[in-house]
């Protein structure tokens, strides 16, 4: 884990954003979280986020 401010930060960002809107993902984490409790909280978690933003979960593209 590193953490960074101001100008380092703002290139990590930057980087990352980039990284996903090429669709460029790690093998070093999953999005995957197999079954129960984890997989439980990530529902629930996904639910009160896009919720918040008004995204339905037939919503694909907007979840992503």
């Amino acid at each position: 884990m590193h953490i960074v401010s101001g100008a380092a930060r703002d290139a990590l960002s930057n980087e990352l954003l980039k990284a996903y809107e090429e669709d460029r993902t790690s093998p070093d984490f999953t999005s995957d979280y197999g079954e129960g409790i984890y997989r439980q909280r990530s529902h629930q978690h996904a639910a009160i986020v896009h919720g918040a933003r008004g995204v339905e979960r037939s919503d694909r593209e907007g979840r992503k």
